[in-house]
């Protein structure tokens, strides 16, 4: 379904326990952001996002994530608009969301934890670490092995950034010894340092359980 109509229509799916007449007003208000979110900028997004409470975008997020009738990719690309918003107690909100009911791996997901991993925020990209952690260990085996050496070998410095950190945490997968090598000659200090941290932490933990 299209997200802004899924939008209208999901106050009859919502639980009662948001104010049902509040909350539809809300819902065609980001129905009329999303439609508009093809032309607009990530700028005007956010300027319209802002004309909306946190606290109750916030319920929206809460509802997306305890009510299994919002469709996973419409869930999806709520979180990604909702990505774009100017207070940070909304995206953490998001990253929180993702991590507490991870959803199957997407080029939407994709692009907003991206997004997330590097907002200046350091409490959201805390959480947006944990979502994406808990989508790495709910994969398969090979999409995970396959995940850690996309990232590792990624053009974009932030999603090589998140595997080099998030590696410090034992996960089986093929590959991690390599993807860590890889990340420690990368042309970012930032990331060098990242790899190395999670060098010598996966190292110790390995040597605990021998």
């Amino acid at each position: 379904m299209n997200l802004g109509l899924a939008l209208v229509a999901a106050p009859g799916v919502l639980r009662r326990g948001i104010e049902m007449r509040s909350l539809d007003a809300i819902l065609r208000r980001l129905a009329m952001v999303c439609v508009g979110m093809s032309i607009a900028t990530s700028a005007a997004v956010a300027a319209d996002l802002s004309a909306i409470p946190a606290r109750k975008l916030n319920q929206v997020v809460e509802e997306t994530e305890d009510n299994d009738a919002w469709a996973p990719e419409d869930r999806v690309r709520l979180l990604g608009m909702l990505g774009w918003d100017s207070r940070s107690s909304v995206r953490e909100q998001v990253a929180t969301s993702l991590a507490s009911k991870p959803v199957a791996w997407s080029p939407q997901l994709e692009a907003l934890l991206t997004q997330l991993c590097d907002d200046p925020v350091a409490k959201v990209r805390a959480a947006a670490k944990d979502a994406f952690l808990h989508e790495l260990l709910t994969m398969d085996g090979f999409d995970r092995s396959r995940l850690v050496v996309d990232w590792a070998t990624s053009t974009d410095p932030r999603q090589r950034l998140m595997m080099a950190q998030v590696l410090a945490v034992p996960i089986v997968a093929v590959g991690i010894d390599g993807a860590l090598a890889q990340l420690a000659t990368d042309d970012e200090p930032i990331i060098r340092q990242a790899a190395l941290a999670s060098t010598l932490a996966l190292n110790y933990a390995r040597a605990r359980r021998r």
